[in-house]
């Protein structure tokens, strides 16, 4: 066989993810046409098509997908053992950091996060994802996240977690709203119309679980699907929403709405940080990880430096 380049492997396994040469293209920050040359030259060596192009986009053929988790675990070997003795120098690295995280994330923590980052690291990069939740076990494991931020119960295999903080939940209402004061009973919060949020990350579907559980049910007038919309909602009708606790302060400091605490019981959101354990030495990770425990863990005073209207 002619002596494999391993930068073909590499454009292989992209293709194989993505599913198209457009995408391995982005993934690996190439050009198009230098991922088909790619593909090209792998199919002359290894005789066989690899990737049928349709309207679904590159479908492999048998060969490629033998081939796949073969390529992809000595891809994985090698990362490891070169990043595992590699030195990392924030102030001079140019790594791309992918992180999970949710819309509450992105308001919340990624405008501090980013700016403490390019305080001390001006070349990083970060990337946020919101990818769908049946495959984050899978990136993890491919090294496509390097961590999540935020609640994910279902990363538990392989993965290794710290707890940041508890929050609760509070309602947000326009300040003038005629019908609520400074507190609401469970008679009340249910007799009132309500926005609410359906996301990849969950929304407030826990609340709608738990009221179910007690034969209750809010009356819902809206149904969004992030958490960004319902203030703006909010601020301009009789409709509340309720939100996390962090959140709900923030929408008040940054909108004209108020926070009402709730005067019954609602499950907590165990806020965590996660990251799989094959990046565990990996000094580059473990730098962002001690970042963001610096900036989210919750400090002996009760305080956390990330909360502020930026």
């Amino acid at each position: 066989m002619t002596r494999l380049d391993l930068n073909l492997l590499v454009v292989f396994d992209a293709i194989l993810r993505h599913g198209s040469v457009n995408g391995a293209a982005r993934r690996l920050h190439l050009s198009q046409p230098a991922v088909s040359g790619a593909l090209a030259r792998l199919r002359h060596i290894l005789q066989d098509q690899l990737f049928i192009r349709t309207r679904r986009g590159m479908v492999p053929t048998q060969r490629a997908l033998e081939l796949g988790p073969v390529v992809a675990t000595a891809l994985s070997s090698l990362r490891d053992a070169l990043s595992s003795g590699q030195d990392f120098e924030p102030s001079t690295s140019t790594r791309t950091f992918t992180v999970l995280m949710s819309e509450i994330g992105q308001i919340l923590f990624l405008p501090v996060l980013t700016e403490q980052i390019r305080k001390i690291a001006p070349g990083i990069r970060l990337v946020v994802t919101t990818t769908q939740a049946s495959r984050h076990m899978e990136a993890f494991e491919n090294g496509e996240i390097d961590i999540a931020v935020g609640v994910w119960p279902h990363l538990k295999e392989g993965m290794i977690q710290r707890r940041l903080f508890i929050d609760g939940w509070m309602c947000v209402a326009r300040e003038d709203h005629p019908q609520i004061g400074e507190t609401l009973t469970l008679s009340e919060y249910l007799a009132l119309d309500h926005v609410t949020v359906s996301s990849v990350s969950g929304g407030d579907g826990i609340i709608a679980k738990t009221l179910r559980g007690q034969g209750l049910d809010r009356r819902i007038a809206l149904q969004v699907t992030d958490f960004l919309a319902s203030p703006l909602i909010v601020a301009k009708t009789d409709l509340i929403a309720t939100a996390p606790e962090e959140l709900a302060r923030f929408y008040a400091s940054a909108a004209r709405l108020r926070t009402v605490e709730l005067l019954f019981d609602l499950p907590k959101i165990d806020l965590r940080l996660y990251w799989h354990k094959r990046s565990e030495t990996d000094r580059g990770a473990v730098w962002l990880r001690e970042m963001v425990l610096t900036l989210l863990l919750k400090q002996d005073d009760g305080q956390r430096s990330f909360f502020r209207v930026v």
